[in-house]
């Protein structure tokens, strides 16, 4: 590799670390960047971390340093350290330390006594948890596994098989050994079969999700016993405790800074979110500014929340039309991420060194890939390249029907039936959700507003129910409907009433879209990061020239730094 051509994550890694700087600081200076040191104790630190990801040179170690700085005076001299791209990301970044520090601050304040671990596994009967020690022999074909079950029956040796015929190399070496699986760690259908056997059982041929054929043999049993669970239940009792306290803290700073949701608003939310899709309403032009909710000194519209239910994983995002569910997640919304730093900056906790510290790294960071966006990435990204990506893939951004739906899930038929008959004598599925109890293990698992389209059917839990949508019509109660389950590694059999709200035809999604127009620019990124990375290798060398003068590297303290021992290079090279 050119000394000169340092890959961006190499780049990226210099600035990470540095966030936890090096303690070797008075060591002697190797190069000077514009009046920036370079320090022997700098390449050391650097070296070690980077060659743990990619063979380098302390050259390139040394170079990949000088580019940082260089970037950085780059930077400075173009303004980005007072843009506004810039200051935005570094007040989210922020935001995220702050939280991060609570957590840090509570957990800290949070301790797990031998006594409440011992009530806990007592409690919960984890005295009678048991592991099991299986073997298994896998074969591509049910017609193999009957043959090689056949065999065993006739007396023939389970290990002596499994060495010679199972195609699952690792465990057949052992004989088929699985070694101990505990439940609750080892999940799924096969775990599940495993722990449903007796010692010394052989099972009937099991086919597996990949189709692949399997004959288990179980082993042993013994109890897990406490020592060995006593770690897990710590960490759950410590987790809960977090947050249980992280609840209490955000409560009160919704009480001190006065916080309210409006109800007008709130109402048309929970209206909006009855079309809404992927359980994010769908608002009308003139809505999004409306206060959904305020505190001292802020407030919260609806666009606002709408762009934060966009930004979370789509299980995170609350039931549109419940109200508990959304008065919880605006309320945790606008606590982190605006009355914590709120409260914090009163308290002068965002001014600590350590925080200044990690921001301005975290501030040169930012710097260095917005350098790489100007310099190289919108020169290979551009509006017509994103356009013309995405007249060539236009299938992939052809949605299917959909059909959303409001479904409640429960654990047996006679209960269906009996809230089928609640719901057409007028009551709100929200409320009845509320009140039932069922066998899910979380309430938003018993109902919930979703799409269903036609390659669901492939999807076994949803076929019966995505083939009585298709019959329904629009504002129609349909079931009670079959739908199998898997929780917790256990087949379930449940079942669903649900009312078809609406009904989209096929079409093509726009590129206006914001979630295509980021899915095509990603795909693109990635079919031309070649592209992009050598315009940000040239872009380097042109920095090189231009600040030459300012570039001094003392080949003698240089030479005083020894390339990777023996035994690293061994490590890094073999």
């Amino acid at each position: 590799m050119d000394i000169k051509k340092i890959p961006i994550w190499a780049l990226l890694i210099v600035l990470a670390l540095l966030a936890i700087q090096c303690s070797r600081r008075g060591n002697v200076v190797v190069a000077e960047v514009g009046g920036k040191k370079i320090t022997a104790g700098d390449i050391e630190e650097a070296f070690a971390k980077l060659r743990s990801a990619h063979a380098m040179t302390k050259d390139q170690v040394l170079w990949t340093l000088i580019d940082k700085e260089l970037l950085a005076m780059e930077s400075r001299n173009r303004g980005l350290d007072k843009s506004e791209k810039i200051q935005k990301q570094l007040e989210e970044i922020k935001r995220q330390r702050i939280k991060d520090a609570l957590s840090a601050r509570l957990t800290s304040q949070i301790s797990v006594s031998d006594k409440e671990v011992r009530q806990y596994f007592e409690a919960k009967g984890l005295e009678t948890k048991m592991e099991v020690r299986a073997a298994h022999i896998m074969l591509k074909t049910r017609k193999e596994a009957e043959d090689v079950l056949k065999a065993i029956r006739q007396g023939a040796d389970f290990a002596q098989l499994a060495r010679e015929r199972s195609i699952e190399k690792v465990t057949a070496e052992k004989g088929g050994d699985l070694g101990y699986w505990e439940p609750g760690v080892v999940v799924g259908p096969f775990a599940q079969k495993v722990f449903s056997m007796k010692v010394g059982e052989i099972s009937e041929p099991f086919q597996d999700q990949k189709g692949y054929y399997h004959i288990i043999k179980v082993l042993d049993k013994r109890p897990v016993g406490f020592e060995r669970q006593k770690p897990r239940i710590e960490n759950l009792l410590r987790r809960q405790k977090l947050t249980a306290r992280k609840l209490a803290y955000l409560a009160g700073l919704r009480e001190k800074y006065h916080f309210h949701i409006d109800p007008a608003t709130f109402s048309l939310l929970l209206k909006q979110g009855e079309s809404g899709k992927d359980r994010t309403p769908q608002l009308e032009f003139e809505d999004h500014r409306m206060v959904l909710a305020t505190w001292d000194g802020g407030q919260l519209t609806l666009n606002d929340y709408v762009e934060y239910l966009r930004r979370i994983a789509l299980n995170r995002r609350p039931t549109p039309t419940d109200s508990t569910q959304v008065t919880a997640t605006i309320g945790h919304f606008v606590a982190t991420e605006f009355l914590l730093p709120k409260a914090w900056r009163e308290l002068k906790l965002d001014r600590t060194k350590e925080l200044q510290s990690y921001l301005a790294v975290k501030k040169e960071e930012l710097m260095a890939v917005e350098l790489r966006y100007q310099e190289a990435v919108r020169k290979v990204i551009t509006e017509d390249a994103i356009r013309e990506y995405y007249q060539e893939h236009l299938e992939d951004y052809l949605e299917q029907e959909t059909i959303t739906v409001e479904a409640m899930f429960v654990k047996d038929k006679d209960t269906a039936e009996t809230l089928r008959r609640k719901i057409e004598k007028g009551a709100e599925m929200t409320e009845l959700a509320r009140t039932q109890s069922f066998f899910f293990p979380e309430q938003r698992e018993n109902y919930a507003i979703f799409s269903l389209r036609p390659s669901d059917k492939e999807t076994p839990r949803l076929r019966k129910m995505v083939e009585a949508a298709e019959k329904a019509r629009v504002g129609q109660l349909v079931g009670p409907v079959e739908v199998p389950f898997v929780v917790k590694g256990r087949r379930l059999r449940g079942y669903t009433v649900f009312k078809v709200l609406k009904k989209e035809r096929r079409r093509q999604r726009s590129l206006e879209d914001p979630e295509v127009w980021r899915s095509v620019e990603r795909r693109l990124r990635a079919e031309r990061a070649q592209e992009i990375e050598d315009l940000f290798q040239d872009f380097l060398s042109r920095l090189h020239k231009k600040y030459a003068e300012q570039i001094t590297i003392y080949e003698e303290g240089l030479k005083a730094i020894p390339e990777a021992s023996s035994e690293a290079q061994r490590s890094t090279t073999s």
